[in-house]
């Protein structure tokens, strides 16, 4: 029997009131809220302008039907690793947990974002966002420079995860709407999370929600804020050996929709278990050498990890113990990404400085580049002899050599390797080649907040 929500409050997508969790759909024209407690509503003053839950699933809910949680990660996990190369197989684990945290991120203070990196085109991240799109809850489609507009109604309506391709193209836009949309990706992975625009028409303030599930791709880095807010996915080019499955959309539809089923299922049949660890939850032991942002984005998919085994009959496969270890990975790669940020300059400096000597065959011996590298005040006094000079230079893949007498061990080190590691590893052109007789300089720029920052470095 169908009842009818009355009172002020305007459901929206997914929504998580009082321990009971509702989800807005659309059947036959008609605006349908259904909760978590078994109860089915006609909501007409409901935002949502979409749904993807369907008759059939609460039917099944109805009837006491269920999904094991462990059977739903598998089809997940596969649903990926078969269309998209991973370097690393606890990366479609991780998609499989978020895709489903998706569909109860309404219970959890904070969701963490995806954002997919490459360091070339046609690595699979606008495939990794086509597969995400068709499983998520109520997905957008990969979308290219969307409009700010779009994004909070989107949001605001529908508890939609956003699912964005191409993020550097959103550098080139005007500087005051550029700022606004990084305020909606800075603030929209905590609930409650709103801004406000005026009503141009009934001229009062709105407010907009911007907490929802989103999904960012691009070459180019993101700024530090949303990095910190984000699971980085690095996606490498496949070689021609390793082979995936094609992504046809029409062959396997019925198997999506089989799938987003399911996760409706399991959300509606767990919701409670999730909520009760989540509330209850005074830090996880295993990871709590990480920062407090790391936690935050790491505690929703470590406790639908956690409730999964739970459930499961085998104890020495767990999900839980693969993500801990997972997490603590990308959190000291974070650490070491920061580390090789901060030293880029002084090495720079450095390289330029090697280039004035104009060396014969371009050669420096390693005790002469140390010696360079004493008289640099900066980020590089850690760098005290020739082992940890090599293990810093390995990272840009310039190795130490022999010179041609065969006796001193140093690097060859070129205009053009030079100009490389600029072109490379400076962002934005932050470092940029200046005429050699500018000792210093103070370069204002951007950053992708949009704010106004200035950067002192030397060129030798």
């Amino acid at each position: 029997m169908i009842g009818e929500i009355s009172g002020k409050r305007r459901f929206s997508g997914q929504e998580f009131i009082d321990g009971k969790l509702f989800y807005g759909t659309i059947w036959s024209g008609e605006k349908i809220l259904i909760c978590s407690d078994g109860s089915l509503n006609f909501c007409k003053s409901g935002k949502f302008t979409k749904g993807s839950l369907s008759p059939w699933v609460w039917k099944r809910f109805e009837s006491g039907d269920s999904v094991n949680g462990r059977n739903l990660v598998d089809k997940l996990f596969y649903f990926f690793a078969d269309h998209i190369y991973f370097s690393d197989l606890r990366i479609p684990l991780l998609l499989a947990i978020w895709v489903m945290g998706t569909y109860v991120y309404k219970v959890f203070n904070y969701y963490g974002y995806l954002w997919f990196t490459s360091p070339l085109k046609r690595c699979g991240k606008s495939l990794a966002l086509d597969l995400l799109a068709q499983v998520c809850f109520n997905a957008t489609s990969r979308q290219i420079n969307p409009s700010e507009a779009s994004i909070f109604r989107e949001i605001d309506s529908n508890s939609s995860t956003l699912i964005i391709d191409e993020v550097e193209t959103l550098r080139s836009q005007d500087k005051e709407r550029f700022s606004y949309l990084m305020a909606i990706f800075n603030g929209g992975f905590q609930a409650g999370s709103q801004i406000s625009r005026v009503d141009k028409n009934q001229f009062r303030v709105m407010n907009f929600e911007i907490y929802s599930p989103k999904v960012l791709a691009g070459i180019n880095r993101v700024s530090d804020t949303i990095e910190d807010r984000s699971f980085r996915i690095f996606m490498p080019r496949k070689r021609r050996a390793e082979t995936v499955r094609r992504f046809n959309l029409r062959k396997i539809k019925t198997e999506i929709e089989v799938l987003k089923e399911e996760l409706y299922l399991w959300a509606l049949r767990n919701v409670d278990e999730v909520w009760e660890v989540y509330s209850q939850l005074d830090g996880i032991k295993e990871v709590e050498d990480l920062d407090d942002r790391a936690k935050d984005v790491w505690e929703p998919i470590l406790i639908i990890a956690s409730i999964i085994d739970t459930q499961d009959n085998d104890p020495c496969l767990t999900i839980f113990s693969k993500l801990t270890e997972l997490a603590k990975d990308m959190h000291q790669a974070r650490a070491g990404r920061e580390y090789i940020d901060g030293i880029i300059p002084s090495l720079i400096a450095i390289f330029q400085k090697v280039l004035s000597q104009k060396l014969q065959d371009n050669f420096i011996s390693s005790r002469d580049l140390l010696e360079i590298i004493k008289g640099e005040d900066g980020q590089l006094n850690f760098i005290n002899s020739a082992k940890s000079l090599a293990s810093v230079l390995a990272k840009f893949n310039l190795y130490p050599r022999q010179d041609k007498t065969g006796k001193i061990r140093g690097y060859v080190i070129t205009e053009n390797f030079v100009n490389d590691f600029i072109e490379r590893y400076s962002q934005s052109s932050l470092y940029p080649q200046k005429d050699p007789s500018n000792v210093s300089e103070t370069l204002d720029y951007q950053d992708l907040e949009g704010k106004k920052q200035s950067v002192k470095f030397r060129v030798i």
